[in-house]
């Protein structure tokens, strides 16, 4: 028993590497903002002019809801719904190359590939969505997408899927963007000293932000892998720190499973 245990733990600490090691890899590839300017609404001319200004690599414009998703069983689900620009021509964020069965015209709702066995459904469902008044609208789902910028839903509790306006409105959703994600040039250069020269440009211009944020810089997992390090740091024996967060043990059962999640 006491073998069996050990090479237990040991496969899990190896899951974990490899988890760990994917997952930075995988972040790498995406372009995730650096920034988001809020405004009332972004126009189809704003982030045109902000992608001009120095240090700016990219810009694009979303709109980020909360919602409640069924699953099969005909729970609801808390979901986090991420109203986008385009989804074949996106400039910052989850890439079109990540996208599996393309939906034509951007009709229907994409999915983040660690949601769906959350949801218990596949390609070409209906899903059952909350609207902000109470009621309930059905969308296909036409994709699914792995994003990076976010923890996987299995670790979250919660579903991230994606729609662009015309398919945001139908569930009850406002349509218009109210964000530009903007991708440094070179993060280096700080994230604030950017946000200011956005912000005193924009004022100029008369289109002043509402406020400017800067993102976190890597892939929400690591964070949490490292707020984990620091909460378990002292509770180990013999040089070992063990987990106390609830699910620390249902974590590990996870891992493998997330690898190949990642690294697809």
């Amino acid at each position: 028993m006491l073998v069996l245990g050990t090479a237990g733990v040991v496969a899990a600490l190896n899951a974990r590497a490899v988890l760990q090691r994917e997952i930075a890899a995988s972040y790498r590839r995406a372009n995730s903002p650096d920034l988001v300017l809020w405004f009332d609404k972004v126009d189809s001319q704003l982030p045109e002019e902000v992608r001009t200004q120095p240090g700016v690599a990219e810009v694009d414009a979303r709109r980020i809801a909360t919602t409640r998703i069924a699953d099969r069983n005909g729970t609801w689900v808390p979901a986090r719904l991420l109203v986008m620009r385009s989804f074949s021509d996106q400039r910052t964020g989850p890439h079109s190359s990540t996208w599996r069965h393309m939906p034509a015209g951007g009709g229907g709702i994409l999915v983040e590939q660690s949601s769906m066995p959350l949801l218990g459904a596949a390609v070409g469902d209906p899903l059952r969505i909350r609207t902000p008044g109470g009621g309930t609208a059905t969308l296909p789902i036409t994709g699914v997408v792995h994003d990076t910028a976010v923890a996987p839903s299995t670790q979250e509790r919660i579903i991230y899927a994606y729609v662009m306006p015309a398919a945001a409105a139908l569930i009850g959703q406002n349509p218009d963007l109210d964000q530009l994600t903007v991708l440094m040039e070179d993060r280096s250069s700080g994230v604030n000293d950017l946000a200011n020269q956005l912000r005193e440009f924009l004022t100029k211009q008369n289109r002043a932000p509402i406020r400017t944020d800067a993102l976190p810089h890597g892939h929400p997992q690591r964070r949490l892998d490292e707020r984990d390090a620091a909460r378990s740091r002292g509770h180990g024996r013999d040089g070992v720190h063990l987990q106390r967060r609830p699910g620390g043990l249902r974590r590990l059962a996870l891992d493998e499973r997330e690898v190949r999640q990642v690294a697809s």
